[in-house]
């Protein structure tokens, strides 16, 4: 194995090639999805975080509720 391949964030899988020899294919491992800070509801949306404040850490409803309670001037 190469250098860049000794890592445990690749995941190793066994497959038979045609010729019938055994080799390890080395896949990335699958990214969970991202769920929000205060009510770890998933996130909808894509992957990449969004543009706004808070966006990719808190769900729009999360977020409604802080910007009103910061405003109120309640901590």
């Amino acid at each position: 194995m190469r250098p860049f391949q000794r890592t445990s964030s690749l995941r190793k899988i066994s497959r038979r090639t045609p010729s019938g020899k055994s080799k390890t294919l080395l896949k990335s491992r699958r990214r969970n999805s991202k769920t929000c800070a205060s009510c770890k509801k998933l996130l909808r949306g894509n992957l990449r975080s969004e543009n706004r404040m808070f966006g990719g850490y808190l769900c729009h409803r999360c977020l409604s509720k802080y910007i009103k309670v910061s405003l109120r001037g309640i901590s």
